[in-house]
């Protein structure tokens, strides 16, 4: 249990704490800064593990409990983070559900300030040019799916693609005082929405480092469980001198607790 507490702590820890806010950048000194973290709660976990199930002294069971989890924790965590940083798409296995879910009341409430309201249906028949009133028929289309259902928008922008829907497919929605690209005001819109973009991206990368994590602690039990203990001289004396002290106190119990009838 403690080992995963620890471990959901350093995750939210990292996200919270570590990692930069206001960009998608991969930093390698802060994620190497919670992989030696989790590292070393989890090797001090496990020594505790082994220590209570096999006794001993502390420098000869360390080693054993850092193999134990330093392997598996280097290979399959290690690949997991490779993965979403050469394909980060995969994220969206937790983010389009998950990541929604917790960002999805304030996504809401920034679409509904930038974007013009669905109703433009009246607006474009007092249009007289054709081909003013056909991109504005193609924009009415478009406002209306994304205001019926909005996670159609925001589970197709990423961080990396943040930019190019930003300044392409959202720009001949937004309203007027937010359509001027670099304005104030639409540097301070763009910073909140990358800000809730970003966050999404977030929760499905936590969700699958603690997918793995999870994984990893199972892992790692099973192997303490069958880990063949090691013992030296002196733990073995030790271990049948308390063996001996308790079958003493028992004998001693039992002989005092005996009661004789005449």
């Amino acid at each position: 249990m403690i080992s995963y507490l620890s471990l959901f702590v350093i995750i939210f820890g990292y996200y919270y704490f570590l990692k930069p806010a206001n960009t998608a950048d991969f930093d390698p000194g802060k994620f190497a800064t919670f992989f030696i973290m989790i590292i070393v709660s989890q090797v001090v976990c496990n020594t505790a593990l082994i220590l209570k199930r096999c006794s001993g002294s502390l420098n000869k069971n360390i080693g054993a409990a850092f193999l134990i989890t330093f392997i598996p924790w280097f290979v399959i965590f290690g690949i997991t983070n490779l993965i979403l940083l050469m394909m980060p798409e995969m994220k969206a296995v937790f983010a389009d559900v998950v990541g929604y879910f917790w960002v999805s009341s304030s996504a809401n409430q920034i679409l509904v300030d930038l974007l013009v309201d669905a109703n433009v249906q009246r607006d474009i028949s007092l249009i007289q040019s054709p081909e003013e009133k056909s991109k504005l028929q193609i924009a009415a289309d478009a406002i209306v799916k994304i205001c019926s259902d909005k996670s159609l928008l925001i589970n197709q922008i990423t961080p990396l693609n943040f930019d190019k829907y930003w300044n392409g497919v959202l720009n001949p929605l937004m309203k007027q005082q937010y359509k001027k690209l670099g304005s104030p005001e639409n540097e301070e819109m763009k910073k909140k929405f990358f800000a809730v973009v970003l966050s999404r991206d977030n929760v499905g990368e936590a969700f699958w480092f603690s997918y793995m994590a999870v994984l990893l602690l199972s892992l790692t039990n099973f192997k303490i469980m069958s880990y063949q203990c090691e013992t030296d001289a002196a733990t073995m004396k030790q271990t049948h001198g308390e063996y001996l002290e308790q079958k003493a106190a028992v004998e001693n119990q039992t002989t005092s607790s005996t009661v004789y009838k005449v």
